[in-house]
């Protein structure tokens, strides 16, 4: 598969090695499971060689033995390597042949470190104290374990406490470049269908490079599913399940009692607690473990919300979309899965599947504007410049959606409805009183309303919104900002306003060629 949309984070790492000539480097490289981090540093060593080792939870003994075979299948040095009877050995002679010539290293999981032999840590920081200055040693340590980050890196009495020189973070793909990499495979489907890939599988590139695996470009959502979930030996039915072995044990079923909580919309610590029925108390601690340790879950706080650490307004969510996706029709049926049910399973997910992504929506919409948050066509019709897009709640309700403009204090409140036909004139009234309830809550912002619909409603729809000073999208204006050209069509318009242009999209021509 291409790699797509990586070139500026390779540059960097070329940057790095290129600048051992001052004295090592130790670069952190990290970021989500499946978002490509072991594929970058592939494509990494290919154009600029070196050496790549994974740290596992095997004994030292085996592992060691393993990597001294492996540098001398790799030709890591035209001198003798050894065997290695400890970590410090390995490691030592690594510096001593950085000694003439910039080595290039890149350790994956480096976190294991800490299960295998916690105490190398404080071996590993005396010998890059002793040796990095007079070595060119560029080393890449490559980590998912965001807890670990925190701890050992950003923590004064940890050993490697600022040892690394440099970060980077590869995040997921958004949802235009997911559009782009559609594009670039010459995609015919229609916008909605990739709306529905991308709200089941958000934008990790595993995901896009399984679609490529099994020249699934051109099918929908179904046909994905049926290929990549709901068959036997499917690719990502033993992930999922890999997964859940490894993270959970057998006595942890809690955690999988939680995680089905969650996708079924049960977000808060009381709704998760009655659903799983055990204390307040100890679903906190779990979903600290599966926030901070497993990095499986995210806290979301209302906007403005002062102090995120004490709030009890807490909302939780899984922060991969096929996990999600896993744990809310997958999981909760795990024993027709298992029993090969898969045909009867895809028909009930293809029947709900459409609520499902409805209610989902307002991630989107949150993304697209985000990220489209000074496209004139996003500056005219919101009234301003977006400065930050997110979400609130109260006891008593919530909104989808507040924005913040970037020159003053102004704000938009507003909601996504599937259909103008839920904002007849009652409806619209109960919506702004919704509204109005959570104006108080920001009183220093000039504050107005704002409705996202998802279909074309009349013009005497939008006239009466006009008149109740209530700004209008529609979500498929939204959507044209993607440019998304089917290789059918040959041209797409965007919104029309007195301030929009045409922008269409370029790819650079290195995001295509370079095969990994």
């Amino acid at each position: 598969m291409q790699l797509y949309f990586r070139e500026k984070q390779l540059e960097f790492l070329e940057q790095m090695i290129n600048s051992v000539g001052k004295g090592s480097n130790f670069v952190l490289l990290f970021g989500k499971r499946k978002v490509g981090k072991t594929t970058l540093v592939t494509e990494h060593l290919r154009r600029l060689s070196g050496a790549y080792l994974t740290i596992s939870s095997k004994s030292t003994p085996l592992q060691l033995a393993d990597i001294s075979e492996h540098l001398k299948s790799i030709h890591f040095t035209d001198g003798f390597i050894p065997s290695f009877k400890s970590w410090k050995e390995l490691f030592e002679y690594i510096f001593y042949i950085a000694k003439d010539k910039p080595v290039n290293l890149v350790l994956d999981d480096f976190h294991n470190f800490e299960r295998i032999e916690p105490e190398f840590f404080a071996e590993f920081k005396n010998l890059w104290d002793k040796n990095a200055n007079t070595s060119y040693l560029n080393l890449i340590a490559i980590t998912s374990d965001f807890d670990f980050i925190q701890r050992m890196f950003y923590t004064s009495t940890s050993e490697l406490f600022q040892i690394h020189q440099n970060t980077l973070k590869l995040t997921p793909f958004a949802f235009s470049e997911v559009v782009k990499i559609m594009m670039i495979n010459e995609s015919d489907l229609p916008l909605d269908e990739i709306i529905k890939i991308y709200m089941v599988f958000g934008g990790l590139p595993k995901y896009y490079a399984l679609l490529d695996q099994f020249d699934l470009w051109n099918k929908g959502i179904e046909e994905i599913l049926g290929e990549l979930v709901f068959k036997k030996f499917a690719p990502l039915g033993f992930e999922l399940k890999e997964m859940i072995v490894s993270e959970f044990s057998r006595n942890n079923s809690v955690y999988l009692s939680i995680l089905q909580a969650i996708a079924a919309g049960k977000v808060t610590v009381t709704d998760i607690s009655k659903t799983v029925a055990i204390p307040p108390t100890s679903v906190i601690k779990y979903l600290t473990e599966l926030d901070k340790k497993k990095g499986l879950v995210s806290k979301k706080n209302p906007f403005g919300t002062q102090d995120p650490s004490r709030s009890k307004f807490g909302k939780y969510y899984i922060n991969n979309y096929f996990e999600n996706f896993w744990f809310k029709f997958i999981q909760p049926d795990i024993i027709n899965y298992e029993m090969g049910q898969y045909e009867q399973m895809l028909e009930n997910v293809m029947k709900q599947l459409p609520q499902y992504i409805q209610q989902r929506m307002k991630l989107l919409v949150r993304e697209l504007v985000q990220e489209n948050r000074n496209h004139p066509f996003v500056t005219e019709v919101l009234g301003m410049s977006v400065a930050e897009i997110s979400e609130t709640w109260t006891r008593e309700g919530e909104l989808d959606m507040v924005i913040t403009g970037t020159e003053n204090e102004k704000m938009l409140l507003g909601s996504i409805f599937r259909s103008s036909q839920e904002l007849t004139p009652s409806g619209l009234d109960q919506f702004k009183r919704n509204v109005g309830s959570f104006m108080k809550l920001y009183p220093g912002y000039e504050t107005e309303y704002l409705v996202v619909t998802w279909d074309n409603p009349s013009k005497e729809f939008q006239s009466q919104l006009k008149e109740q000073y209530v700004r209008h999208v529609r979500l498929s204006d939204i959507l044209m900002l993607t440019n998304y050209k089917p290789k059918s069509v040959k041209t797409v318009k965007l919104p029309t306003t007195p301030a929009t242009k045409k922008e269409p999209i370029v790819v650079p021509k290195q995001q295509k060629i370079n095969k990994i």
